[in-house]
Parts: C-alpha cells; structure tokens; sequence
C-alpha cells in the first residue's frame, strides 16, 4: 500500500484548497455582469413627457438647440431661465438658452 507522508498530504490538501479557491473565485466572475457605461442623460433633451402635437409645434416652429444667430431663446420675451434648461410659454417642453424658433421676439 502506498502511505502519504504528513509532508506530501499536507501539499496536496493544499493544492486542492488552491484549485477550489480558484474554482469560486471563477465562478463568481462569471456571475458578475458586464458593467456597462451609464448614458448621461440631457434633461433639456428629454421630450418624452409631450404629446405628439407638442412635438409638432417644435416641428412646426423651426426649433433648434443652439444656433450662430444673435437672437437666442435668452434673449427673448417667451424665455424664463431655469438650472440647466429653461422654458418657453409658446413651445413647450425643455428649452436650450442657446436655441431658438420662428416665434423669437426681442425681450422688452
């Protein structure tokens, strides 16, 4: 009969711990999902509290985001400012300060 040494009995259990170990530990990295990117989200982008009229007269009104021209959403009477985007009394949904429409009228 072949008798295993304290030596030998002590290596080989902790081999086998080793390997379990590593079996779990595998495992384990399986079970973890991919972490996948979080998408910053635009609030002033974000249209999907408006009927489908209300993003037709967006349509309808030319509005844009931002534009090269002098007269902005800022700049104009149906504009109120707010943290991060603003609002307009004439489109509704989240207005850029830095947008505009075919309503812009000069603040007074």
């Amino acid at each position: 009969m072949n008798e295993l040494s304290r030596r030998e009995l002590l290596k080989k259990g902790a081999a086998v711990g080793v390997a379990g170990m590593a079996v779990s530990f595998l495992a384990a990295c399986k079970k973890k999902p991919a972490e996948e990117p979080v998408a910053e989200t635009d609030s002033c982008s974000d249209l999907s509290g408006l009927t489908a009229a209300e993003k037709e007269m967006r349509t309808t009104l030319k509005y844009v985001d931002k534009t090269d021209k002098a007269d902005t959403c800022a700049t104009c009477q149906f504009f109120t400012a707010g943290t991060g985007c603003g609002k307009c009394t004439i489109i509704k949904g989240p207005i850029q300060a830095a947008g505009w429409c075919a309503s812009w009228a000069k603040k007074v």
